[in-house]
């Protein structure tokens, strides 16, 4: 302090108060960073917002602070500056905050819990109920999705941060594809016959956008060929075209989308092997493709639309490897084809040009036809299926060598959303949203973590 003299009044004393000649506090330091939740549990593809906050020595909170986040494995989960987690895939991880050199921690599962699954060729395909897609199983040329060709007998996550809305490995494909929630179409895996639908038939182990930037509604697929239906409902198929089975007239492949002749307006199209199905928005089915599997009434092939003889109306429709099935609006099954494992489900194995009905008089809500085995769900969810049962893919709880000629009950008294029939293996999703499979497992296909066949369903790993 600093005295100067007065005349007449004494002394002033004055105090320095700021200033250029004066000095500035230091902020109260970091002591304690906690981050919240403490704990929790995402779904696959699903997002968390986590807050850290910041305290002092004298517990009073901080702010305008510099935090930095990050994850113990990106490969579990991504966390972004302001915080906000992204379950990518399957596993336990610590995300952490820091400041100052003080560190807050919380610990987030993540898992699984699935919309719907696909089965397909030795592999199976999820999308869950945040719309990130996972594969299992069979690897070899990519049909996995996430960037290698190393089988997986747990899901791995497909990768491209891509939000779908559906996938499907259906058929006896090396490929598979999805509809990502705007509409646009991604395939991967084989493209030998340029199923890929990218212009090329080089295979990708990741997606690849279809050509044309056309807007799907829903795809199918199968052994070398995909289509796909428009917001109009207009049905485009690429891939191979030996038998006419992408129905534009001739028998020449293509590797992008065109157009099916006829220009038929479908509410749902299938892929079968060598011949696809397809049903008008009025309920007429049409197949074209190889002779057998058409419901025509004749052997003979067709590169174009042939309406399935009979004159029934159908809801919906599914095609096999060999075989072909529709519902109607009641929920009655019919089948045509060929049956001798007793996939038509009408207890013979006798072949039909034309759909025969399903014995049992089920009403069922959801068809799915295999290689040689058709499943279905009823109206009050549980699940039935039919034909070759030499892996236990009828999931009867037992493989027999003779196919199961009439529908019989998946044992284990769950409830399903849907089915999907794949090669020698049959997966579900319950109404709860948890998978399930059954049937051949050679290559980890169940989904369960190993390589055992089990004719009763099995739980997909990684979820709830």
């Amino acid at each position: 302090m600093q005295r100067i003299p007065i005349v007449g009044a004494g002394t002033l004393l004055l105090a320095a108060c700021g200033g250029s000649g004066g000095s500035t506090a230091p902020p109260a330091p970091v002591v304690s960073v906690t981050v919240t939740p403490g704990t929790a549990t995402v779904v696959g593809g699903g997002t968390l917002q986590l807050t850290a906050t910041l305290k002092d020595a004298a517990g009073t909170v901080l702010a305008g602070r510099t935090v930095t986040w990050a994850s113990s494995d990106i490969a579990v989960a991504t966390v972004a500056i302001a915080g906000l987690m992204k379950g990518v895939a399957p596993g336990s991880v610590t995300i952490t905050a820091t400041s100052e050199g003080q560190s807050g921690m919380a610990t987030i599962t993540v898992n699984l819990v699935f919309a719907e699954v696909s089965a397909g060729n030795i592999r199976t395909c999820g999308v869950t109920t945040k719309g990130a897609a996972y594969c299992w199983g069979l690897n070899n040329d990519g049909q996995l999705g996430n960037g290698t060709t190393v089988d997986s007998p747990t899901p791995v996550a497909v990768v491209g941060g891509l939000a779908f809305k559906t996938v499907v490995a259906g058929g006896e494909g090396s490929h598979t594809c999805g509809i990502t929630t705007n509409g646009a179409a991604y395939c991967w895996g084989n493209d030998s016959a340029g199923q890929l639908g990218d212009g090329t038939t080089t295979n990708s182990a990741m997606p690849v956008a279809v050509a044309g930037g056309l807007t799907f509604t829903s795809l199918t697929l199968h052994f070398s060929h995909t289509c796909g239906i428009t917001a109009t409902g207009l049905a485009y198929c690429w891939g191979g075209n030996s038998t006419g089975q992408l129905g534009t007239g001739t028998t020449t492949a293509s590797t992008v989308p065109v157009a099916v002749t006829g220009g038929l307006a479908f509410a749902a199209v299938a892929a079968g092997y060598y011949h696809t199905c397809g049903v008008t928005a009025g309920g007429v089915a049409y197949c074209w493709g190889v002779g057998d599997q058409l419901g025509t009434g004749s052997p003979a092939e067709s590169d174009v639309p042939a309406a399935v003889a009979g004159g029934l109306t159908f809801a919906t429709i599914t095609a096999g490897s060999f075989d072909s099935c529709g519902l109607t609006a009641n929920g009655a099954a019919f089948c045509w084809g060929f049956n001798t494992n007793g996939s038509l489900g009408d207890g013979t194995t006798n072949s039909s040009a034309v759909p025969v009905a399903v014995t049992g008089g089920f009403t069922f809500s959801a068809l799915r036809a295999g290689f040689a085995h058709t499943c279905g769900v009823t109206t009050d969810h549980a699940a039935y299926c039919w034909g070759d049962n030499g892996s236990g893919e009828v999931g009867s709880g037992s493989a027999t060598g003779s196919g199961v000629l009439t529908p019989a009950a998946v044992v284990g008294g769950l409830t399903f959303a849907g089915v999907s029939t794949g090669a020698l293996h049959t997966c579900g999703v319950t109404t709860s949203g948890i998978g399930y499979c059954w049937g051949l497992d050679g290559t980890g296909q169940l989904g369960d973590g190993t390589t055992t066949e089990s004719a009763v369903p099995v739980k997909v790993v990684d979820q709830p």
